[in-house]
């Protein structure tokens, strides 16, 4: 036990020189760097209820956005290219079928004549 506590007294003296050694104003100035560096109670406390009105405006805009696909951007631009290549597409087959009407019409119209100038 002796020889346990002559360690111990030992490594004390050594660890005083060493604490000793440190610059105390040094020390004073992390203190006080540290203490500005952390946040208060309120003031993370504050952010944690920010940080939850932001998650929850979140979780609600994105719930919104699947029950309507109006103010769901994406779903908004797919359905508008779904209407622009359907409106093209009937665009094309009027085009066709306006092509095609004249010359039907131009055949039937021959043809009443041929009738009725026989």
């Amino acid at each position: 036990k002796s020889k346990e506590n002559e360690t111990l007294k030992k490594e004390n003296k050594s660890l005083r020189k060493i604490i000793s050694k440190v610059d105390k104003s040094k020390l004073h100035e992390l203190k006080t760097k540290l203490q500005k560096e952390e946040e208060s109670p309120v003031q993370v406390e504050q952010n944690e209820e920010e940080l939850d009105s932001f998650i929850l405006a979140e979780k609600t805009a994105v719930d919104a956005m699947a029950r309507n696909p109006l103010q769901n951007p994406i779903r908004e631009i797919l359905s508008l290219k779904a209407k622009v290549s359907s409106v093209d597409r009937n665009n094309s087959e009027s085009k066709r079928s306006r092509l095609r009407m004249p010359l039907t019409a131009g055949s039937k119209q021959d043809s009443d004549l041929s009738e009725t100038n026989c």
